[in-house]
């Protein structure tokens, strides 16, 4: 008799029924975050090789799509992902990381890609604005000319 706790099961699951988990699987264990999230998206396009750049989506069709990765996280994503998952409608998988994409992204990662940057022509118009708005209430008058 076999106990079944210490079996996995290999059975194929839909995405789409797992996707914050997934998502979370990507985000806390693949090597490469933006790569295993392209990988997510389009993993509807069968069949998935491993070449020496990364995963090739769709290989031997009209339409081939290569996601380039590390040899490390290609093999991470057929493991765990690839082998593991389909996808039964792709709009759904597309829509949940576009609303989630930046809960997934760590916030040192944000941080480095400019979360908190405001650029300087903003920061100088809104400075001018608030200067125009203190001389307007310091004066108790209005003024009809923007300051330069």
């Amino acid at each position: 008799m076999v106990n079944s706790k210490k079996t996995k099961s290999t059975a194929i699951k839909f995405v789409d029924a797992h996707l914050a988990s997934v998502v979370k699987l990507i985000r806390n264990k693949c090597p490469e975050l933006v790569a295993g999230t392209r990988a997510l998206l389009n993993l509807s396009r069968k069949p998935v090789v491993i070449g020496a750049k990364g995963l090739t989506f769709g290989a031997g069709t009209s339409t081939p799509y290569l996601v380039e990765m590390s040899a490390v996280t290609s093999e991470w994503l057929m493991a765990n992902l690839v082998n593991k998952f389909e996808v039964k409608d792709p709009s759904v998988v597309q829509a949940f990381i576009r609303s989630q994409w930046s809960h997934s992204v760590p916030k040192s990662e944000k941080a480095a890609r400019g979360q908190y940057f405001t650029p300087e022509h903003a920061a100088n118009a809104v400075s001018r604005l608030m200067q125009w708005l203190a001389t307007i209430t310091l004066a108790g008058r209005r003024q009809l000319s923007w300051p330069v």
